[in-house]
């Protein structure tokens, strides 16, 4: 999956989440290249855990 196809399902997962995250594609790309082991689980659809995820991007860690 190209790096944009990566950030649209990423995008789409948050959305589509029982919280229903409002997580923009500017704050997933910025997430996406500071962890780059998510992108390659991302990438290959690999199970992620996405509240940690949402974590991440806040800056609730």
């Amino acid at each position: 999956m190209s790096y944009e196809d990566t950030v649209d399902y990423l995008c789409k997962l948050l959305e589509n989440h029982p919280e229903g995250y409002s997580i923009n594609s500017a704050e997933v790309r910025e997430f996406l290249d500071n962890y780059d082991g998510y992108y390659e689980a991302l990438s290959k659809k690999k199970d992620v855990d996405l509240d940690w995820i949402v974590k991440l991007i806040k800056g609730e860690n």
